[in-house]
C-alpha cells in the first residue's frame, strides 16, 4: 500500500482514481491502469493527469501523461525519479487497490489538432521518459484509416531502459511509423544522442514533405526540446507546428515586469461560481486567487504544463512566461493563469 493517504479534504476539483493494474515496463519505469471512483474520466491521447499528494510540507502536485488511447482504460506511465514525492513511492509499493488523489480532470493540449489532414508526415522527437504521451499519439494515429507518415526519434541510455521499446517495434513492422533510436551508450556519437547535429541530419534524410506540411511533437528534458524545437525552426518550421509537453515544477526565473503594475480587479468564473478579487504585481490571478482560498486547476506554477489554461473573455492580460500556448492561441485569449497580469485593467477570466 501507498505510504499516503488521499486528500480528506474533496471538492469538485478533486476527485478519487483506483489503481486497476501495474504492469513493469523497465527496471525503473511501470505503468498504472487506473480506475475512476465515483467520477467519469474522459481524455485524449496526449494529455495528462495532475496528481496531488498530500505532505507535512503541504500539497504537492506532479502530472502524469496517459499512455492509452481511447478506449482503453485510462493509464499514465511513470518512471522514478530520485526522492520522487510520487514516482519513488509508487513504483516502490504501489499496487492494485490503492487510491490516489488528482486535481481536476483530464488535461493539456499535447493532442492530435483537429485539421490533421492538413499535415502530410508527423515527427515525433522523445528522450526518456517523454515517450509517454508521444506513445499515446502513436497508438491513435495507428488505429487511423489514413494518416500523415510517422517517424520517431527517441533517445535514451540504451535499449533494456527504453520504455515501450517492443510495442514500438511492432508498430514499426506494420509499417505504421519508422523508428530512428540513438543510445548513448554507443560510441558511435551520430546515433548516440540527439543534438543539434543529429537532429538536424535525422531531418535532412528522413523529412518527406515540405517542412511546412510537417507537425512535430517534442517530449523530454528541457534544454533537450529547446534544442529540437531551434533546429526545426531554423529550417523553416513554423512555430504553431510545433508541440511540446513539460512537467517540471521549476520556476523559470524572469525579469521581465508587465507594462502596468497596478492593482485591478478580476472576476473568476469556474464551475458554475463566480469569484471576485484584486490582483497586483507580484501576484499573478494564481497566487491571487489561492490566497484567498479559491481552488483552481494548476501543476507546475511556471508556464510549462498547460494545466491552469482560461479564457479572457474581458480585460487584457499580460502573460510572463508561455511554453504552452501557440501565438494564435494568446491572440484568441487563451491564457495560463500561473503567469499572467491583468493590465489597463479589470478582467474577466472564464474556465471552459
Amino acid at each position: 500500500m501507498l505510504p499516503f493517504a488521499t486528500l480528506t479534504e474533496q471538492s469538485e476539483l478533486y476527485h478519487e482514481v483506483e489503481i486497476a493494474q501495474v504492469i513493469a515496463e523497465t527496471a525503473d519505469a511501470k505503468t498504472f491502469v487506473l480506475r475512476p471512483v465515483g467520477w467519469e474520466l474522459k481524455y485524449k491521447p496526449g494529455q495528462f493527469l495532475t496528481f496531488v499528494i498530500p505532505t507535512l510540507q503541504g500539497h504537492v502536485r506532479r502530472s502524469y501523461s496517459f499512455s492509452s488511447v481511447p478506449p482503453e482504460a485510462p493509464a499514465v506511465t511513470v518512471k522514478r525519479m530520485a526522492n520522487g514525492v510520487l514516482s519513488r513511492p509508487l513504483l516502490e509499493s504501489g499496487a492494485a487497490g490503492d487510491r490516489l488523489t488528482v486535481a481536476g480532470r483530464s488535461s493539456g493540449f499535447f493532442t492530435l489538432p483537429d485539421n490533421l489532414q492538413d499535415y502530410e508526415q508527423i515527427v515525433f522527437i522523445a528522450g526518456g521518459s517523454g515517450i509517454t504521451p508521444v506513445f499515446s499519439l502513436i497508438k491513435a494515429l495507428a488505429a487511423l484509416p489514413r494518416a500523415p507518415s510517422v517517424l520517431l526519434a527517441y533517445s535514451n541510455k540504451s535499449p533494456n531502459r527504453t520504455i515501450f521499446r517492443e510495442p514500438l517495434e511492432a508498430l514499426e513492422k506494420e509499417g505504421k511509423l519508422e523508428i530512428e533510436w540513438y543510445f548513448s551508450e554507443r560510441q558511435d556519437l551520430l546515433r548516440a544522442r540527439l543534438s543539434k547535429t543529429t537532429i538536424g541530419t535525422l531531418l535532412e534524410r528522413r523529412l518527406k514533405v515540405r517542412i511546412t506540411k510537417t507537425l512535430a511533437y517534442l517530449c523530454g528534458p528541457f534544454d533537450f526540446m529547446r534544442t529540437a524545437a531551434i533546429v526545426l525552426q531554423s529550417m523553416g518550421m513554423p512555430s504553431d507546428n510545433i508541440r511540446r509537453e513539460v512537467f517540471t515544477p521549476d520556476v523559470i526565473k524572469v525579469n521581465d515586469l508587465p507594462p502596468d503594475t497596478d492593482a485591478h480587479h478580476v472576476t473568476l468564473l469556474i464551475g458554475g461560481r463566480r469569484h471576485e478579487f484584486r490582483v497586483q504585481y507580484p501576484d499573478t490571478i494564481l497566487t491571487a486567487a489561492k490566497r484567498r482560498g479559491i481552488e483552481l486547476p494548476y501543476s507546475c506554477e511556471s508556464g510549462r504544463c498547460g494545466s491552469c489554461i482560461a479564457q479572457c473573455v474581458e480585460g487584457k492580460i499580460w502573460i510572463r512566461y508561455n511554453e504552452v500556448l501557440t501565438d494564435k492561441e494568446v491572440e484568441a485569449g487563451r491564457i495560463l493563469v500561473c503567469q499572467s497580469f491583468p493590465v489597463a485593467g479589470d478582467a474577466v477570466i472564464e474556465y471552459n
